[in-house]
């Protein structure tokens, strides 16, 4: 592990802090309790007398043991967790080293734990996370997760993969965008013959996969130029349909003359008959 960087600003677990006082590492390694020991006397000192040299009586603070005091930083920072045992044992040593300073000892524990496989696997993609701007903690991590399966079990019906929430953060986007992608989604499958058909008879033809998936963003609120060309070609589909099946094409005015069943409404402008024909 590096040595710890005062200046380099590291995110720790949010876990309630030990009150002080507490120890104090000596030069020799040994510890002493924080504040220092209080001492009355009484007596005469200096003068002499009958009451000979003074007498004083010492009262100090039960000295701490590092060893209790890791294991009790352990439980408050990290006792929730359920982590294994050599995990376990790895964050006591260095709470126990660095008994001197909660806040230290807490920070370089914790920057051990997210390099361990067991982070890894509990809290897949933080990282990415955390540099996406996403979240700054483990707080942060598990209620971005928490929105993310609820959207995958209304979806679903199943909570979001590791694999697939390290996606969703490495690619750094919000539990609200991945809920609008799955509404589009759902419009697209809700809808799927209509706008085919309207694309293939009265459109530009079949939309593809892409375009159908930026279609169904562009209707959930993704703004992209793909989904507005899609939009504005079926848009465009519909007007040439209804024009077909609703205007005057699709109900002519019929009339029976001499000539036999007739639609004026279809004959458009015509010019007069060249008689000398």
């Amino acid at each position: 592990m590096t040595a710890y960087d005062p200046t380099q600003d590291v995110p720790i677990l949010n876990s309630p802090r030990p009150a002080m006082p507490g120890p104090i590492v000596n030069p020799d390694g040994s510890f002493t309790s924080y504040p220092p020991t209080q001492t009355s006397g009484g007596g005469g000192g200096d003068s002499g007398g009958d009451s000979g040299g003074g007498s004083g009586s010492t009262s100090s603070s039960p000295s701490i043991d590092p060893t209790q005091l890791a294991n009790d930083w352990y439980k408050a920072f990290f006792g929730s967790y359920g982590l294994p045992t050599d995990v376990q044992d790895a964050l006591i040593d260095i709470l126990k080293k660095y008994a001197s300073d909660p806040s230290i000892a807490q920070a370089l524990a914790t920057q051990y734990l997210r390099t361990t496989s067991w982070y890894q696997t509990t809290f897949p993609g933080f990282s990415a996370g955390v540099n996406n701007g996403i979240f700054t903690d483990e707080t942060g991590y598990r209620s971005y997760l928490d929105a993310i399966n609820n959207i995958y079990n209304q979806y679903l019906g199943r909570h979001v993969s590791g694999d697939e929430v390290s996606a969703l953060l490495a690619e750094g986007v919000s539990p609200d965008i991945v809920g609008r992608r799955f509404a589009g989604q759902a419009y697209v499958n809700a809808n799927r013959n209509d706008i085919q058909y309207l694309a293939g008879a009265f459109g530009e033809g079949r939309l593809g996969d892409n375009q159908l998936t930026a279609l169904g963003n562009e209707n959930a609120g993704i703004d992209t130029q793909l989904g507005q060309i899609q939009q504005k070609v079926l848009q465009k589909a519909q007007q040439i349909h209804d024009k077909l099946f609703t205007g005057t094409l699709a109900t002519p005015s019929l009339s029976i003359g001499t000539g036999g069943l007739g639609s004026p409404s279809l004959l458009g402008t015509r010019g007069a008959p060249d008689v000398a024909a």
